[in-house]
């Protein structure tokens, strides 16, 4: 299944074990500083959770809370002046991860300052750069990151799109992407009435293999084209100029990008593809997946429950 849990374990894992190795092969032969303990702590921790969990919120919260008792401590101006490069560059890494999970203001803002400092010794690398670039789009800090690529050009895999807002929204949003992904509108999304929301993705070939099946099939058909809305998790491993570029191949399931997650609690895994029914704005079924077997005798019996079939 692709979405946030694959991101997790493909990407973050990969990152963190990299800077772990290093940070362990520059002291063989001696005791590992207190950062280095403290990252060690914080990596085993969230490897712990992440494998034996579901990455939900109440996931997210432990894996918060466990990055503020090891690592927060050492975010300081001060603290971070007085490190080495390799303890730096671990605090950097254990903030990213921090923030992958979170998406909260906290650990961007200990990345910035690890990443101001790092710079300032001339350690940064154009990855780094880019780290913080994606983190401000996903926050939707649309502003901050545009002034940041100014600053560190090398950093931006797309540029930033502009963004209009009605601001008469109420309850969950979404990014409605338009000119192949450089303009961005935030509408509200409205919930209250016979409602699919799916969670998907035009990177991930179970979302596609799901919609192709559900396109051929005579019933399921007019009732998705009448009252499913296709959501993409808000994070930034899905381009908007993809989205795009997926939107005018399949006007029928044009996706739009969540806004941010806390708007939407009604969903609880954004894995993809995962199928929620509303009734009344309250989830009566959900219908996880789509294996080559397909799901459409839970798909037809989560239809029934939300009163449109």
């Amino acid at each position: 299944m692709n979405g946030f849990f694959r991101r997790v374990v493909g990407g973050v894992c990969c990152l963190v074990l990299s800077a772990t190795f290093v940070a362990c092969s520059a002291r063989t032969d001696k005791q590992p500083s207190r950062v280095e303990s403290a990252f060690g702590g914080f990596d085993q921790f969230r490897r712990n959770v992440v494998l034996h969990d579901v990455a939900t919120g109440a996931v997210v919260s432990r894996i918060n809370d466990r990055y503020r008792a090891l690592i927060l401590p050492y975010q300081t101006t001060a603290a971070v002046a007085k490190l080495r490069n390799e303890d730096l560059a671990l605090l950097f890494q254990a903030a990213y991860v921090a923030f992958f999970y979170t998406v909260s203001p906290g650990p961007l803002h200990d990345m910035q300052l690890d990443l101001a400092e790092m710079h300032r010794r001339g350690i940064a690398h154009a990855g780094d750069d880019a780290k913080i670039y994606a983190s401000l789009i996903e926050i939707r800090y649309f502003g901050q990151a545009r002034a940041f690529a100014k600053l560190h050009p090398r950093a931006p895999t797309e540029a930033v799109p502009v963004v209009t807002d009605d601001h008469t929204r109420h309850g969950p949003t979404a990014l409605w992407v338009a000119v192949g992904g450089s303009k961005l509108e935030r509408r509200p999304v409205d919930l209250r009435n016979g409602r699919i929301v799916v969670v998907s993705s035009p990177l991930c070939h179970f979302s596609v293999r799901a919609i192709r099946s559900i396109e051929s099939d005579a019933g399921l058909r007019p009732l998705f084209h009448d009252h499913a809305v296709w959501i993409v998790p808000p994070d930034q491993s899905t381009p908007f100029s993809t989205v795009a570029k997926w939107n005018r191949l399949h006007p029928h399931e044009a996706m739009a990008v969540a806004y941010r997650r806390e708007e939407w609690p009604t969903i609880e895994l954004w894995e993809t593809p995962v199928f929620y029914f509303l009734r009344d704005g309250r989830v009566v079924s959900k219908v996880v997946g789509w294996p080559v077997a397909g799901r459409k005798a839970e798909i037809r019996r989560s239809l029934k429950r939300a009163g449109l079939m």
